[in-house]
């Protein structure tokens, strides 16, 4: 059986990448290059930005993105890293405590795609990750542990950290500003960045569900990164031996994310990571966040807080928001962070102030969220915004200046829960993992409980029953043959999931009935 929302790849246009990368085909002598502009172009107006509300993408995906994330393709990293990089990875990068953890650090990266090699020279790499972070070198100074990384094909190596001393002999002094230019240019398949996340992880379970979640997102009419899996090789220069691991590749979500999902005009909103981290929750309460000034009407219409839960990342000064701009973000502290606070002041208003919905309804696209919140709920992934207020982006599209929902890190979802029996939680249940209430944002919409202090003053029936239908509509999500055709055609997947994904789907299809 073919599971319908899996190979939504194959509706991808075919369309050659204009940046240029070295390329050497396995089938023919060493020495010998072609260039990706040979690929034919084809247009498919069956995957656009048009299903988010916008005019065509501003770029396309080309035939070669299509193939890398095509899940019975073969696809092979070989990384390539000095001792130097191999040195500041391991020391400056193994703890999430560092200052050093968003530095990128030079590499050599080939990929090997059915039979198609592709080399890029310096690009840059970092560790990524939380708990997951760790040393890679042994005693010995050999590579000893796989971890996850994120690579940079545009990296320059000349912003403001490389004057800092542990990073000084990485600092690159470009020859003139076209070859610079060009760097920044420089994209593999239309992506700035990709991440590479080791598998199996999550207590050794965790090998597919997350492409499958992100499959079964897109499936939905809803955005979300591409994944697949693949081998990743990482070497020494200089060592005769390497270390050999699958790895979920994860298109990063950035501003490339959004080139290839909406209009020129629509892909230059704002863009913010949402995580619990050590300054809160993301749970989209005030607190820390916005101040507390009201109008006469007694709405709150605060605005950010300096330096508080919503701002630009700052690794290196120690400044980690929750709710992280990650676009339109040149200006740091004086960026504009009104519409990330614009949407805080209406849940706070729908939820406490008795506001109408068309508070809510002229930041958020409430049909979308719904059709979100419906998915998540399926795929039962404990460490998302509705069960640990964490992991989730927002995009503000221009047009309409409504948020929009995007998936992350979902690998801990379809039964892989660590005891939690998410499989047992029926659409209305409010549950967290920590005990306490969902954020107000729930309430504000589907929730059939009341939160504490609320004061919400308009009837939800309507939205609950939409978002019931979407509930019920993930019955092909829940259909495990669905998972087991995924897990046939990847060339690295082991199975290790099977019985535990086989079992949660079951069960959570008994709410449905």
């Amino acid at each position: 059986m073919t599971p319908k929302f899996l190979f939504l790849l194959s509706t991808l246009p075919l369309i050659a990448s204009c940046n240029p990368i070295r390329v050497v085909d396995s089938s023919e002598e060493s020495g010998n290059t072609s260039s990706l502009s040979s690929q034919s172009e084809e247009s498919d107006e069956s995957f656009s930005s048009s299903s988010q509300g916008g005019d065509s993408p501003q770029k396309e995906m080309s035939a070669e993105f299509q193939t890398l994330f095509a899940h019975d393709s073969h696809v092979s990293f070989k990384i390539q890293i000095s001792e130097a990089t191999a040195k500041a990875i391991n020391d400056l990068q193994s703890s999430r405590d560092s200052i050093y953890v968003d530095a990128y650090l030079p590499a050599n990266v080939a990929l090997s795609l059915n039979g198609t090699d592709y080399v890029l020279e310096e690009v840059g790499i970092r560790m990524k990750g939380n708990t997951s972070r760790g040393t890679i070198l042994g005693g010995d100074g050999k590579l000893e542990t796989a971890r996850h990384y994120k690579l940079k094909f545009n990296e320059t190596f000349d912003d403001a950290i490389y004057d800092e001393t542990p990073l000084l002999s990485f600092k690159k002094t470009w020859a003139n500003d076209a070859e610079r230019t060009a760097r920044k240019d420089r994209e593999l398949f239309g992506m700035n960045k990709l991440d590479l996340k080791v598998v199996p992880r999550n207590n050794d379970v965790c090998e597919l569900s997350e492409v499958y979640a992100y499959d079964a997102f897109r499936s939905k009419g809803l955005l979300a990164p591409y994944a697949n899996l693949g081998s990743v090789e990482m070497q020494i220069e200089g060592h005769s031996e390497s270390l050999t691991s699958t790895y979920e590749l994860i298109e990063s979500i950035d501003k490339s994310f959004l080139k290839k999902r909406f209009s020129k005009a629509d892909a230059k909103g704002d863009l913010y990571k949402c995580v619990y981290n050590a300054m809160g929750k993301a749970d989209l309460s005030r607190s820390g966040a916005v101040s507390k000034e009201k109008d006469s009407n007694d709405y709150t219409i605060g605005t950010r807080v300096a330096k508080g839960k919503i701002g630009v990342e700052d690794n290196f000064h120690s400044y980690a928001p929750v709710y992280q701009l990650k676009t339109n973000d040149g200006l740091g502290e004086e960026s504009d962070f009104s519409r990330m606070a614009d949407y805080l002041n209406a849940v706070y208003n729908v939820t406490y102030r008795s506001a109408p919905l068309s508070f809510l309804e002229n930041v958020l696209d409430v049909d979308s969220f719904l059709r979100f919140s419906a998915v998540s709920w399926a795929l039962g992934n404990f460490d998302d915004q509705r069960y640990n207020y964490n992991n989730y982006y927002l995009y503000f599209v221009p047009s309409s200046g409504k948020a929009i929902y995007i998936p992350y890190d979902f690998d801990w979802c379809l039964g892989n829960d660590e005891g939690r029996n998410l499989s047992k939680v029926a659409p209305f249940d409010a549950y967290t993992i920590d005990g306490g209430e969902e954020a107000s944002i729930f309430y504000a919409t589907f929730l059939k409980t009341s939160k504490s202090g609320s004061s919400i003053a308009y009837d939800r029936s309507e939205l609950q029953d939409t978002y019931l239908s979407y509930c019920q509509d993930t019955r092909d999500i829940l259909n495990y043959d669905n998972f087991k055709a995924l897990s046939d055609a990847s060339p690295y997947d082991t199975g290790v999931e099977s019985s535990i994904v086989s079992s949660y789907m079951s069960t959570k299809l008994t709410h449905l009935a």
